[in-house]
């Protein structure tokens, strides 16, 4: 059930990547890895990579402060 879940969340994300909703993915993907029995540090470890993509995608989406003025004083004009 997690991995269909997580194949759903990854067709979400690729047809239209929300903010909030990334934020739920990351809490949930960090959730999972810790199910392995006695090995839940380093499955955690070797799956930073996931953490970190969805972090990265997460942060790119907040965009800039610069750009948001750029933004706004162009449509003023």
């Amino acid at each position: 059930m997690a991995g269909l879940f997580e194949m759903l969340a990854a067709l979400a994300v690729l047809v239209r990547p929300v903010r909030p909703l990334l934020l739920v993915f990351f809490v949930w993907k960090m959730g999972t890895e810790l199910f392995y029995p006695h090995w839940e540090a380093f499955e955690w470890v070797e799956r930073g990579g996931s953490y970190g993509c969805i972090l990265a995608l997460w942060i790119a989406l907040g965009g800039s402060p610069a750009r948001t003025i750029q933004t706004k004083s162009t449509l003023a004009i």
